[in-house]
Formats: structure tokens, C-alpha cells, sequence
């Protein structure tokens, strides 16, 4: 999930509120795309706020 520095806008906003399952799901794609999300979250000093 890379994104492009020029095309990139700053956010206002600094927080994320998930949802997240009890069980990792069938798919390993969901599980990839959870790790490739919280490293972008960190990358933009994003906070998660979540309900586990």
C-alpha cells in the first residue's frame, strides 16, 4: 500500500477507529492487508483506536 509523496495530502486527521474480529479469518489476505495498514498507520503517526 504505497503511496506517492506528491500526490499525498496532509490529513487533519490523526485517528482511526477499527472494529476487529476475534479470529483471524480464512483468507491470509486480510491478515496482510491488517500489517500492511497498522504500518502505514505508523508511518504517518496516525493513532488507532480500536474496540477488540
Amino acid at each position: 500500500m504505497e503511496i506517492k509523496a506528491e500526490t499525498m495530502q496532509k490529513s487533519k486527521f490523526k485517528r482511526i477507529c477499527v472494529f476487529c474480529g476475534s479470529s483471524q479469518g480464512k483468507k491470509s489476505s486480510y491478515q496482510d492487508a491488517a500489517v500492511d495498514l497498522g504500518n502505514e498507520l505508523v508511518i504517518h503517526e496516525f493513532q488507532l483506536i480500536g474496540r477488540f
